[in-house]
């Protein structure tokens, strides 16, 4: 038996940064890495958003950015003592008919523990949460999916068994679980475990502590039967959703079906079955192929796990035909990495509605989308290669939101008297056009419009032209409506000493801002705001 150092560590031995300083004045608390565009042939009309969960980084979110690269949400959940939970599987779904986000998380996503899903509305508001009702299970973070048009719900699970019998004696072993929840009231609705169908022989990989299955999927079929997806069984399971009972394998040392073109399933992530219609069919095939007789499944094949052989060139997206009456497989669409290279861990592949398929490429902290032909029309990296284990995985989708909280406004002086630099942000909202501040020199708050600009990215700054002594911003549409007001904060002045170390546009965010008296209105000292005093919401 091989004893398999678990990859994490492999990163985090080679120096990964889990910290990090803030780029923003008006949020010193978000600490989003950068989203770099390395190619962008999109339709200029296209307005989706990215969705990002980074892995083990200096700020393990739930990220939204732009196209263009720039933040528009950052949510990170932190547990009662203060360590954060890691999030995985943002994306928006329709729930009843209207938008909302979905997202899990869970202090490990190896041996995940303490993991809860969360529903929120298009205001950031939380609508549900989901979490472990039963003490015989460990919820798993690799899934969560809302099922017969929100009437239920499926997520994967593990039972730990501390002395499982084996050829060879006990072992620690821990089992997957597949169940179905009723969405209101949380009873069990269906429940299938791993051990009654699947043997410890089948796996593909031996890791201490010996999770011989490690489940990374569950979804539905098209016929209302459930697949998962096992990591370490190297196999795709069809559970009938009425007895649960095996009905084929696909891969493994067991596979019901043939691959005619010598495919190998292996190592792979984020598993979904799709209409025929959405798929590449091969000419000979065309004019064939029925929902009743064939299935169409999509899937990440990380193709390396670093250890052992490659199955592949690269990891890649990849999209396979089954035939149901033959038992045949073959692969009908693969999106090869564009450098040619691995991903070891994690990973997602996404139809797009206009036809498009987006790929995240997990551990390589990147995505790319492809067209239906394979043309490369997209390609981004987050953060820098060295500063995160990876997105589990990654989404392209519409979403628009106007949160509950409103915008944060910071203004700035470098001495008392100097023309003010204001800053304004609203995080989560994604329809600002503009920004319109205003300003004021005394405290009977008369206030003037400083002027409107357009949106630059999650801050915008604008310079005011004269010292204000308080302010306030406005979020507008591009129709000139008013989407958010920000509360009215003290310019900040540095001391005299501290201003040698700052600009005319900011400060460093090393310096600790600090609550003063008000020299520059007749007091001792300037009047900075402390940073304390802001509550940061979303």
């Amino acid at each position: 038996m091989r004893l398999l150092l678990p990859v994490i560590w492999l990163y985090l031995f080679a120096g990964v940064s889990l910290v990090g300083t803030s780029p923003y004045v008006t949020r010193p608390d978000i600490h989003a890495p950068s989203l770099k565009v390395l190619v962008d042939r999109l339709d200029s009309q296209d307005k989706d958003l990215l969705f990002f969960t980074p892995y083990h980084s200096h700020s393990d979110s739930a990220l939204i950015y732009d196209l263009q690269g720039h933040l528009i949400w950052d949510r990170q959940e932190f547990t009662p003592d203060g360590a954060v939970f890691h999030a995985h599987n943002l994306h928006p779904l329709d729930l009843n008919g209207k938008p909302h986000l979905i997202y899990t998380t869970s202090t490990e996503i190896h041996g995940p523990k303490d993991v809860r899903s969360f529903i929120l509305d298009n205001t950031y508001s939380f609508i549900d949460e989901f979490k472990n009702m039963d003490n015989r299970i460990l919820l798993d973070g690799h899934d969560f999916e809302v099922i017969r048009e929100g009437r239920a719900v499926l997520q994967p699970a593990g039972i730990n068994h501390a002395a499982y019998p084996t050829d060879t004696g006990t072992r620690s072993i821990r089992e997957a679980v597949v169940q179905v929840l009723d969405f209101e009231s949380r009873e069990v609705e269906f429940e299938w475990s791993s051990l009654h169908d699947v043997p410890v022989n089948e796996t593909c990989l031996e890791v201490e502590p010996f999770d011989y299955f490690h489940i990374n999927t569950a979804t539905v079929s098209p016929t209302g039967d459930y697949l998962v997806a096992g990591y370490h069984v190297c196999t795709i399971y069809l559970i009938n959703a009425t007895t649960g009972s095996v009905v084929w394998r696909l891969g493994g040392s067991r596979s019901s079906f043939t691959f005619i073109d010598n495919y190998e399933i292996k190592f792979l992530h984020h598993l979904r079955a799709h209409p025929l219609e959405n798929v590449n069919i091969p000419l000979s095939l065309q004019g064939k192929v029925s929902n009743r007789a064939h299935l169409a499944l999509s899937f990440f094949d990380n193709a390396w796990d670093t250890y052992g052989a490659p199955t592949a060139q690269s990891s890649s997206g990849v999209i396979i035909l089954l035939d149901l009456v033959h038992m045949t497989a073959q692969v009908v669409e693969r999106y090869p990495h564009p450098g040619g290279t691995y991903a070891a861990m994690f990973g997602s592949i996404d139809l797009l509605p206009n036809g498009d398929r987006f790929i995240g490429w997990g551990s390589l902290t990147e995505a790319t989308q492809f067209t239906r032909s394979g043309e490369l029309v997209y390609h981004v990296q987050i953060g820098e290669k060295a500063s995160m284990v990876g997105s589990l995985r990654t989404f392209k989708r519409p979403w628009s939101a106007r949160p509950h909280w409103g915008p944060d406004v910071f203004a700035y002086s470098w001495v008392c008297g100097w023309p003010s630099v204001l800053y304004a942000s609203w995080n989560g909202a994604t329809d600002i056009h503009a920004w319109t501040f205003y300003g004021s020199d005394s405290s009977d708050g008369q206030f003037q419009s400083l002027g409107t600009v357009e949106k630059d990215g999650f801050e915008t700054s604008m310079k005011a032209g004269r010292s204000v002594r308080l302010a306030y911003v406005e979020a507008m549409t591009e129709d000139g409506e008013v989407l958010g007001r920000s509360p009215v904060v003290k310019t900040f002045v540095p001391e005299v000493v501290e201003s040698r170390g700052c600009s005319e546009e900011r400060c460093p965010d090393t310096l600790r801002w600090t609550d003063t008296s008000d020299t520059c209105y007749g007091h001792d000292n300037g009047f900075p705001r402390k940073v304390n005093d802001q509550t940061f919401l979303g």
